[in-house]
C-alpha cells in the first residue's frame, strides 16, 4: 500500500525519460564472504546516459521534466570543476535539445581539460568557472549565487527562458529521484530475504532527502536502516540533518503524501571525509584498491571510496553485525579516477594494500 502511494503520486509528476532503469543490483561475493557481511551493490552508475552515469540522472529526470512543462530553453546549475551533477545535467540537456550553462567551483584548479570537465567541453557546455583563492566556504557560496543570478539574467536579456536546477540536483523535486532508488532496492531484495542495512555517500544531501522520504512512508512495511557517510565536512551537521528532512519532507508533500520526516532516523557520518571535498583520503584509497582487487570494481576517490571506507569500518567495528544484508548505492563517478593527481592521491601506488587483504 506505501509503495503503491508513492508510486500514484510519482506517476502524476512531469517527468523526462532519461536512464535506464531499473539499473542492476547483485551481491559482492568476495567481499562478503571476506567480511562476514552479504554485500550487494546498487549499480546506479549504470543509470546512463553514457557510460559516465550515475545517480544524478533520477533527480533530473524530474527537474528537466519540470524545465520542459515550463517551456525553458537553457538550464543552468552549479558544483566543482569535476562535478558529475554538471556534467550529468549538460548530457540530459543535450538530449533535450536545451541550452547547458554550468558555474563550476575551482576547489582544485584545473591545470588542463581532463575528466568530467573535459567531458563538459566536449559538450559544448557554456561553462563558467570561479576561482576559490582565500574564499571560505560561505563566501564561494555567496559568489556562486552572485554570479547565477547575473548569468541567468544575462541570458534572459537574450530572450531565453532559464530553468535554475539547484546544486547536485537538490530540492523537493530533485530528491523524488531517489524514492525511484529505494523503491527498486526494496523489490530488488525481496528474493534475498530484504535489506537490514543501506550505505550510501552524501554530498549535497539530495539523495539522502529521497531515500529518507522513501523510508519514512515505508517504515512499517521495510524499515531499512540508512547510513550515510559524508563526502565533505559539516560545520554544523544538525542543521544539515534538518535540511535533509524538511526537503524530505517536502519531496512527500509534492507527491500528495501528508507525512513529516524528522532527523531523528538519519545517520551521517563525518568521520571519513580525510582532506576535504573532493580530496582524497587514506581509508577511501585503500578501499578503491580493495574493491578492485576483489570484485573488478572501480570506485571513486570523492565519494564512493570513501562511503565504502566506512561500510567496511562499520563491520569491522560490529555496528553492522555479521550475517546482515547491506546494499551499498555506487552513486557513479569512476571518471574521476582520471582527474587531477590532487583528486586522486595516491592511487597509483600499487603498494597500497587494505585491512582486509591477505
Amino acid at each position: 500500500m506505501s509503495k503503491h502511494l508513492l508510486r500514484t503520486g510519482m506517476s502524476k509528476l512531469p517527468k523526462a525519460n532519461l536512464g535506464f532503469f531499473p539499473t542492476p543490483l547483485h551481491k559482492l561475493d568476495n567481499i562478503s564472504k571476506d567480511i562476514g557481511v552479504n554485500i550487494f551493490m546498487k549499480r546506479e552508475d549504470f543509470s546512463g546516459l553514457g557510460i559516465f552515469g550515475g545517480n544524478k540522472i533520477r533527480k533530473l529526470e524530474y527537474l528537466m521534466g519540470e524545465a520542459i512543462n515550463k517551456n525553458c530553453d537553457t538550464v543552468i546549475t552549479y558544483g566543482a570543476t569535476q562535478s558529475n551533477h554538471a556534467l550529468q545535467t549538460i548530457a540530459a540537456a543535450n538530449k533535450l535539445g536545451l541550452k547547458a550553462v554550468v558555474l563550476l567551483v575551482e576547489f582544485v584548479k584545473p591545470k588542463e581539460l581532463k575528466s568530467n570537465f573535459l567531458l563538459n567541453h566536449v559538450m559544448d557546455a557554456d561553462i563558467r568557472t570561479i576561482p576559490v583563492g582565500d574564499m571560505n566556504i560561505e563566501e564561494i557560496t555567496k559568489e556562486v549565487m552572485v554570479q547565477g543570478r547575473a548569468i541567468v539574467e544575462e541570458y534572459q536579456r537574450r530572450g531565453h527562458k532559464v530553468f535554475d536546477c539547484p546544486v547536485g540536483g537538490n530540492n523537493e523535486l530533485g530528491s523524488i529521484g531517489a524514492i525511484d532508488t529505494y523503491l527498486e532496492i526494496s523489490e530488488q531484495m525481496h528474493g534475498y530475504g530484504g535489506v537490514d542495512y543501506i550505505v550510501q555517500t552524501t554530498g549535497t544531501g539530495g539523495s539522502l532527502s529521497g531515500l529518507q522520504a522513501a523510508r519514512t512512508v515505508m517504515g512499517e512495511d521495510n524499515a531499512i536502516e540508512i547510513i550515510s557517510i559524508s563526502a565533505a565536512p559539516r560545520e554544523d551537521l544538525e542543521r544539515y540533518c534538518l535540511d535533509i528532512s524538511t526537503i524530505a519532507s517536502g519531496s512527500l508533500t509534492k507527491l500528495g503524501i501528508d507525512k513529516n520526516c524528522t532527523p531523528s532516523h538519519l545517520k551521517v557520518d563525518c568521520s571519513f571525509v580525510g582532506q576535504g571535498y573532493e580530496l582524497p583520503s587514506e581509508g577511501g584509497t585503500n578501499a578503491i584498491h580493495y574493491v578492485a582487487k576483489r570484485e573488478g570494481i572501480t570506485l571513486d576517490p570523492t565519494y564512493t571510496g570513501k562511503g565504502f571506507d566506512g561500510l567496511l569500518h562499520y563491520v569491522n567495528s560490529g555496528v553492522i553485525p555479521q550475517g546482515s544484508n547491506v546494499v551499498f548505492i555506487h552513486t557513479g563517478g569512476s571518471v574521476a579516477l582520471f582527474s587531477e593527481s590532487e583528486i586522486v592521491g595516491e592511487l597509483g601506488n600499487s603498494k597500497t594494500s587494505n585491512a582486509n587483504d591477505d
